[in-house]
């Protein structure tokens, strides 16, 4: 069951703190996961979780995503009466607050989007930490919505256990029925063991054509990406989305 915990995090002024620590996160994160559980995210490469760093009106906050219920479990146990996360590498010990844990079942992403009411053609995404893609070895960091819709059906499909959903032809219509009508965006680097990745954050709004069953669906990939984030290495603090609700407009 896809699930997120947030913590407050008490940042002192001048400490070199950044949203570029998120690495370090995990590793403080893995650090506390069970050692089966840890050597599974070893072996496999597969990781059903995403955590990051944010900094919302000067207040940063440290958010850890569960996407199925085996990891959810471990997220759980990890945290549970967190006070203080240590950055090992830094020296550096912050106290961390608890400010709310959410959850939604991969069925109710699906009731709430087919079933529920129809939605709107224009979907808003809004990118909170640097964000990238990867295509032939090359990294690319300017969106479009068939990468961005593409990349949350895989991640959606690895991790639900009760649907599948991607298809040939469900990418064939992301690719003729989805496109980017605004943007505000900016080119950033992330810093990843001495490599600095090109990616971008801000912005998107992405408009679905064709049918209503379509555009519906579109809706439920973007409630999804909250939990999922979009892209690589979501596990070390890319990607992180917030899909922010009736602000998306049609510019003519």
């Amino acid at each position: 069951m896809p699930s997120v915990i947030s913590f407050h995090l008490d940042v002192e002024d001048g400490s070199g703190f950044s949203t570029s620590m998120a690495p370090l996160f995990h590793g403080f994160l893995h650090e506390r996961f069970s050692p089966g559980f840890a050597a599974k995210m070893h072996e496999t490469g597969l990781h059903p979780f995403t955590q990051c760093i944010t900094i919302e009106n000067g207040e940063r906050f440290w958010k850890v995503s569960a996407l199925n219920d085996e990891a959810e479990c471990e997220i759980v146990a990890a945290l549970d009466g967190l006070t203080e996360v240590t950055l090992k590498n830094k020296r550096l010990t912050l106290s961390a607050q608890k400010v709310g844990i959410f959850t939604k079942s991969y069925d109710e992403l699906f009731t709430e989007n087919y079933l529920c009411e129809t939605k709107s053609r224009y979907v808003k995404l809004a990118f909170t930490s640097p964000t990238a893609f990867k295509s032939s070895g090359r990294y690319i960091n300017m969106p479009s919505a068939p990468l961005i819709l593409n990349s949350l059906v895989r991640k959606y499909d690895e991790f639900s256990e009760s649907t599948e959903v991607g298809s040939d032809e469900l990418f064939e219509q992301i690719a003729r029925n989805t496109e980017i009508t605004a943007y505000n965006l900016r080119s950033c680097a992330f810093s990843l063991e001495g490599v600095k990745i090109p990616t971008f954050r801000g912005t998107v709004t992405i408009r679905a054509g064709g049918s209503q069953t379509f555009v519906n669906f579109v809706n439920m990939l973007a409630d999804f990406a909250e939990f999922s984030g979009c892209g690589i290495k979501t596990a070390l603090g890319m990607g992180s989305i917030t899909h922010i609700r009736n602000e998306a407009r049609h510019i003519e």
